[in-house]
């Protein structure tokens, strides 16, 4: 048989054998590609360049893709056997008005021609509705691992490196999951919740500790512990039609040292060498200190993040734009509405602008919001865009606003002073000004690497709704840990923080879901935190109102919010011994109104000239103006 009537059969094969998926193989050959990223793709996106990365280790030496269609709206611009050998990168034009295709290729190597179909598809506009975040929203963090387990059926795969499971062991997996999520959208939504920001579900088929999902394997696949594509997708389509947003949680610093592209690498340039940079110096600093060295700059910037997380090197141009590639298609496959960025300081910030700007190119309601642990204002401005200092704009949205934990955090376990307690708290906001817009900031008062911020309180519940009123009234977008709202309260690692939902799994001796399974203690945060989310969901002022702080005395210290036609003022008095307040502070914007509703209880009172605010307690007051 000659080779143009073999390739003739194995193209009419591969049109019957196409699936929905996106792409299919003949099912004869010299071997079948392993995959082809990404999957599909879809007609009437911004960008008109595609590129495809064909794994199989068929591609040696001299191999060719020819298209095997005749379509004036995608051209097939170049096929290029990378470095090492196993994969094929094939660019593709797309006109703006291609319509919906599935295009045949035949690759010719060296042992045979091999053939597979690649789909473009429409877009669905309905996955986009809700796309955006800001200071209107309040998130609600979950670690899937530890929330609910929806579907025993996936608490071990075959084929997983960590088998474990084990919920007395905090750096095993316990076997939650993405329909456990589902099942409690509930109960998020009563939070007064708006936009669920999920730890990464994508594969972690790591040895050890591959529940937190930070240590990705695989950029295409749901971790199939968490569940299924169908899963996620479900998932989302379920957060949008209660009207809630998706947040996506995405690492490009690094990736789990199983990671497909690692074990195998398309060139030895895809990720920085270990042997030479074996860690991160963890110095963001170098990034705009005069005085840095070249030899701390490419330590924080290359340095590995962890033994177990090889460090991309995001110079490369092929792995920079696989990971673009990457983020634009679960933006478009899942309907994700925002992105929060992990360990936004480390990868190379000429990759991260870059990104930034393609994906608002296509999304220009998209939020990218990025991870600064760090330790002063400097630094988290400088990350938070439109910093005026820095060389260039990096086009992001906002970060997250640690300097304000901190200050939270400061605020119940110190005492208070000219810069220490809740002092630390009024200074801290004072640096405001730093930032092009502070309002879409993202505070929290304890997150997925810190202790739990009841534990922090010293279990003292009044501390507690003192930090969680300052949270939900103060500017920016507030992000509630999951599990807060019930008093998780250990403080000593990862894994332990980390805590199982009581009621998550079938067999728990109680249902934290429920208000019958709760102590009353947990009952009576619950009721606070809905009241006090629900609250916050209603009022314009706490969205986009202005903000006015009055400096602390002696632990007593307020903020209003307001607008034209209404005025909420926190009052909270950080400190063991009672307060008195006086009213006559507040009269620049008060005017002398002293009648006001309780916002929680919505009682009305009139508050006298002079009131006195017992130890540790927070109050908000309503008034119209």
């Amino acid at each position: 048989m000659t080779w143009k009537n073999t390739l003739n059969r194995t193209l009419s094969t591969s049109a019957l054998l196409f699936l929905t998926l996106g792409f299919a193989w003949a099912d004869k050959g010299p071997t079948a590609p392993e995959r082809v990223d990404p999957p599909h793709w879809w007609v009437g996106m911004a960008n008109d360049t595609l590129r495809l990365l064909v794994k199989s280790p068929s591609f040696q030496g001299k191999c060719q893709a020819v298209p095997q269609f005749k379509n004036k709206d995608v051209q097939m611009l170049s096929s290029t056997v990378l470095k090492n050998g196993g994969y094929l990168k094939i660019v593709l034009w797309l006109d703006p008005n291609a319509q919906p295709v599935n295009l045949p290729f035949a690759v010719q190597t060296p042992s045979g021609t091999l053939n597979f179909t690649y789909a473009l598809k429409p877009r669905d506009a309905s996955k986009r509705q809700l796309m955006g975040l800001d200071a209107s929203d309040q998130m609600y963090l979950i670690t899937p691992d530890r929330f609910a387990n929806g579907d025993p059926k996936n608490d071990r795969v075959d084929g997983q490196l960590e088998m474990s499971l084990n919920r007395k062991e905090p750096y095993d997996r316990h076997g939650g999951d993405l329909v456990g999520i589902e099942k409690h959208l509930d109960y998020v939504q009563s939070l007064g919740v708006t936009a669920v920001w999920i730890n990464p579900w994508l594969a972690n088929n790591q040895v050890r500790a591959s529940y937190h999902g930070y240590a990705i394997t695989d950029h295409y696949l749901v971790d199939p512990r968490f569940g299924t594509h169908a899963d996620l997708l479900r998932l989302s389509n379920a957060l949008h039609e209660r009207g809630m947003k998706h947040v996506m949680d995405v690492v490009y610093n690094h990736s789990g040292d199983r990671h497909y592209l690692h074990q195998a690498q398309p060139d030895s340039t895809w990720f920085n060498p270990k042997k030479k940079y074996p860690r991160s110096n963890y110095r963001e600093t170098t990034l705009f200190d005069p005085y840095a060295s070249q030899r701390d700059k490419d330590f924080f910037e290359r340095g590995w993040f962890d033994d177990a997380m090889p460090d991309w090197n995001l110079e490369n141009k092929d792995a920079a734009n696989y990971l673009i590639q990457n983020t634009l298609w679960w933006i478009e496959e899942a309907g994700i509405d925002a992105l929060r960025i992990d360990t936004y300081t480390y990868p190379n910030q000429n990759f991260m602008a870059r990104l930034n700007k393609v994906v608002r190119t296509h999304y220009p309601r998209m939020v990218l919001f990025g991870e600064t642990w760090v330790h002063n204002h400097q630094s988290q401005a400088y990350f938070a865009g439109g910093f005026p200092l820095r060389p260039s704009d990096n086009r992001l949205n906002s970060v997250t606003d640690f300097q304000t934990y901190f200050a939270l955090k400061e605020t119940v376990t110190k005492a208070s002073g000219w810069n220490e307690g809740v002092g630390k708290l009024y200074q801290s906001l004072a640096g405001d000004y730093l930032y092009q817009d502070p309002y879409r900031l993202v505070t929290f008062a304890d997150n997925h690497d810190e202790g739990r911020y009841f534990g922090l309180c010293g279990e003292d519940l009044r501390k507690y709704k003192l930090g969680l009123t300052l949270l939900y009234t103060l500017r920016g977008i507030p992000c509630l840990y999951y599990g807060t709202e019930l008093l998780m309260k250990s403080t000593e690692n990862h894994g332990t923080m980390r805590e199982d939902v009581p009621g998550g799994w079938s067999g728990d001796p109680r249902n934290a879901f429920t208000a019958a399974g709760r102590t009353p203690q947990e009952q009576e945060a619950f009721d606070f935190v809905q009241k006090l989310g629900n609250y916050r969901k209603s009022q314009a002022a706490l969205h986009n109102g202005k903000m006015m702080q009055f400096a602390p005395e002696n632990g007593l210290y307020a903020v209003a919010r307001y607008t034209q036609d209404r005025l909420i003022l926190t009052v909270v008095n950080a400190s063991d011994q009672p307060a008195t307040v006086s009213m006559e502070r507040f009269d620049e914007l008060l005017n002398k109104k002293r009648d006001a509703v309780r916002a929680l209880d919505r009682a009305p009172v009139r508050l006298t000239e002079r009131w006195e605010a017992g130890a540790w307690s927070s109050e908000i007051f309503e008034f119209q103006r």
